[in-house]
């Protein structure tokens, strides 16, 4: 509990979806790309924001 109005209950929702790609042959050495999307809502006061992520994995 507290006295601090902008203190509030709120909902949020993150939902989101990754793609992954391995690969083990060919002219790159074994490693794997992933990219993903996340989107993030908060309701009380409209925010939203969309995410995007680009990973790339290689052995040294």
């Amino acid at each position: 509990m507290t006295a601090d109005t902008r203190l509030r209950q709120f909902d949020t929702l993150l939902s989101g979806v990754k793609l992954i790609y391995d690969w083990q042959r060919g002219w790159l050495p074994a490693g794997s790309a992933s990219l993903d999307y996340d989107r993030y809502r908060e309701t009380n006061q409209g925010l939203q924001a969309d995410i995007v992520m680009l990973n790339c994995k290689f052995p040294f």
